[in-house]
């Protein structure tokens, strides 16, 4: 313990003492003319920060018959002031008023001091103001810490519902947070089970928890019969009459009740998203199959133009003996005019409508079944898929007199993930393309496919020779909804860029005036390790 500084008044005439404080403590000394005089520093020097202040009174003052008075008031001005005294004649009864007055807080010699019992005194006095500090701030520290243990458990009692219980289970006392909060009132469950108002168990896992370890969320009964719900914990506690559990928990049916409304919104929100999805897929399968239909009929105008001009031959030529060897190279052509409309506007079309309608059943299986992403995931040949998804195209290609091109395709790409997800993104960027050639001016009409591999991905890239995206644009385009076009839904790039967020890839888009815009699919290579 450091021996802390003092400041030392004096109210004393005689010369011994005198010289004692001013050879020890000259530079703290302030010597007094009388009572009034210390009375007047003691109030002056009461605000100032010092560790504590030592009066000096000889026995002049002690003989004073309101001595007793005089020390009171210098007390009540400042606590904090010890005194130190010396009286030849003293007696138990002048001693007790002395300390009485000062709080215990004076030191009084018997007789006339020599110099080192004065210093001994002194530093006395010293060690006890030391302790008296210490233990005044020991004494604010506990009251600091009883306070926040005071206002703690006043917001504990005033938000969380309290349940005391025995190891029997019979509830013993509940808080008044928790008769209100739970509607149960002391006199409806005090000795009654804790297990018959709680259920220790939640919705979600339907797994009952032991009580004396359980934490989280659970159902219990409010005093009208109804489930409701709390997030709890329940601590065993050992006290001086036994061990005892207390069950602290906060009601969050609301929020269970909110999460719920919330959970069933998003749940509708999906399927009305899921349903608008299904339109604008089966909007372009339907038109690709629209343009496959074109192709059909014309081949069928061309079959009967056909049919018509042997039915007008026959009659033209039924009364003319003609060679054998002319009539046979009319057969002959005939035949190879009808290989040629079959293979140019039946064989490839059939195949590409067959490929269209398997795609748009499985469309609406996984629309209706609301697939994850996960379970409908299968090892495709990307080289294969993009000649499917071409063949699809020819005919809208073809009626639009767009020409398509695939550069680089490399046959042993692999990729796992959904095939018809995969064919509707492509078709849309293909389908994206067409419009975007159809409304420019440029005399080439082209669409260029195009697929690399490095060490980390996958690339896959659409690229049309349009007027390119608005600069404006290229940061909204894949958002949902958002359409630049008089009849468009927004809904094609949107599902584009969900696909390939889905399966942990991304799709970018680049454009200029002269070039036109490229789209470009970025897949993980993860998804090829087959």
């Amino acid at each position: 313990m450091s021996v802390v500084q003092k400041n030392v008044l004096a109210l004393t005439k005689e010369p011994y003492f005198l010289s004692y404080f001013e050879q020890n403590d000259a530079d703290n000394l302030t010597v007094c003319r009388n009572f009034s005089d210390l009375l007047q520093r003691v109030k002056s020097g009461t605000g100032e920060k010092q560790s504590y202040c030592l009066v000096f009174i000889d026995e002049s003052v002690l003989l004073k018959s309101d001595v007793e008075s005089l020390l009171k008031r210098l007390h009540e001005v400042n606590p904090k002031l010890f005194y130190l005294t010396c009286c030849s004649g003293l007696n138990e009864g002048l001693l007790t008023k002395l300390q009485k007055a000062t709080q215990n807080q004076v030191v009084v010699l018997d007789e006339k001091p020599d110099y080192v019992l004065l210093k001994q005194a002194e530093m006395q006095i010293a060690r006890l103001a030391d302790l008296q500090s210490e233990i005044a701030k020991k004494s604010d520290q506990l009251e600091a810490v009883q306070q926040k243990h005071d206002v703690r458990g006043k917001l504990f009692n005033n938000l969380l519902s309290v349940i005391k219980f025995d190891l029997e289970g019979k509830i013993i006392s509940i808080n008044p947070h928790g008769t209100k909060e739970m509607g149960w009132r002391n006199a409806e469950v005090l000795g009654t089970s804790i297990h018959d108002i709680v259920l220790w168990s939640n919705d979600g896992s339907g797994i009952v928890q032991y009580f004396e370890t359980f934490s989280g969320e659970t159902r219990y009964f409010d005093n009208e019969g109804k489930q409701r719900w709390a997030f709890a914990q329940v601590k065993k506690v050992k006290e001086e009459n036994g061990s005892f559990f207390y069950f602290v928990g906060k009601d969050i049916t609301e929020q269970k009740q909110f999460a719920r409304r919330l959970q069933y919104e998003n749940y509708q929100e999906g399927m009305l998203k899921a349903k608008s999805d299904l339109i604008h897929d089966i909007g372009n399968t339907l038109n690709s199959m629209n343009a496959t239909y074109g192709v059909l009929a014309s081949g069928v105008e061309q079959l009967k133009g056909v049919a018509n001009y042997i039915e007008r031959w026959c009659e033209e030529k039924q009364s003319l003996s003609l060679p054998v060897e002319t009539s046979y190279n009319f057969i002959e052509a005939i035949e190879n005019s009808c290989h040629f409309i079959l293979d140019k506007h039946f064989s490839k079309t059939t195949l590409a409508l067959k490929n269209d309608l398997a795609l748009l059943i499985e469309a609406v299986g996984t629309k209706q079944q609301i697939l994850p992403v996960e379970s409908a995931k299968e090892v495709i040949n990307l080289y294969n898929l993009i000649q499917e998804v071409v063949l699809s195209s020819q005919a809208l290609l073809n009626d639009k007199q767009i020409n398509i091109q695939v550069l680089n395709a490399d046959p042993s790409i692999f990729l796992k993930l959904s095939h018809n997800q995969l064919h509707q993104a492509l078709l849309n960027l293909i389908k994206n393309a067409v419009e975007a050639i159809e409304v420019s001016a440029k005399e080439t009409r082209q669409i260029v496919l195009q697929t690399s591999q490095t060490e980390s991905e996958v690339i896959l890239s659409v690229q049309d020779s349009g007027e390119g995206v608005e600069t404006q644009n290229l940061t909204e385009i894949f958002n949902y909804g958002y359409t630049t076009k008089a009849r468009g839904s927004g809904h094609g790039l949107h599902s584009v860029a969900n696909f390939m967020n889905k399966n942990g890839g991304k799709v970018e888009v680049t454009s200029s005036k002269d070039n036109g815009a490229c789209f470009t699919l970025t897949f993980p290579i993860s998804l090829s390790e087959i």
